[in-house]
């Protein structure tokens, strides 16, 4: 009784709370948003009002929709670089420092799909549920998603395969197991 109801999604990884340098996404009545930031000021490094209730979560879905689709793509450029004979240390500095595409997501995820390691921060399930979501939100608003769709369809291939506890980065063995059905013809 006498609650306000907002959604405050985090932009930011499990990492980055702990050094309070997530963004928190606020969707809710603007009135009582000053006083809603300070108390998440404290976990955050940013606070931003977006708008109405549920603005905060699709905005974090539109947030979701690139990380999913640069992931995939990330892990299939790591290991077509490796196919073409290239050392690790090279995919990894053109990802990390040399790169016009290199970002703090890649400077973080580049060298764990290069040595395999999918400990879990954000699990490939959960990326299987906003990319869902994303899929179900698009769909109600007409609105075209082919590269989210496809993202989708190679994160449940690899959480059938038994990878869906694991980071989502886990994607990228499909890659290292080859993909018949993605495989160019000649």
């Amino acid at each position: 009784k006498g609650a306000t109801m907002y959604d405050a999604p985090v932009v930011g990884s499990s990492a980055g709370l702990e050094k309070k340098e997530v963004v928190v996404l606020v969707g809710g009545d603007a009135s009582n948003f000053d006083k809603l930031s300070s108390v998440l000021k404290a976990v955050a490094k940013d606070v931003i009002y977006i708008g109405p209730n549920g603005t905060g979560l699709s905005l974090k879905l539109v947030h979701n929709l690139v990380l999913g689709t640069y992931i995939a793509s990330l892990g299939e450029a790591a290991h077509f670089g490796m196919q073409l004979g290239l050392s690790n240390d090279a995919i990894e500095r053109l990802f990390t420092s040399l790169s016009s595409v290199r970002s703090p997501n890649s400077a973080l995820k580049i060298p764990k799909i290069l040595k395999g390691d999918y400990t879990p921060a954000f699990s490939l399930k959960h990326m299987v549920k906003d990319l869902g979501l994303i899929e179900v939100e698009a769909t109600r608003h007409h609105s075209s998603i082919p590269l989210s769709s496809l993202s989708l369809r190679l994160f449940r291939i690899a959480e059938q395969q038994g990878l869906g506890d694991r980071d989502y980065i886990a994607v990228a063995e499909l890659f290292k197991q080859g993909l018949s059905q993605f495989t160019p013809s000649g």
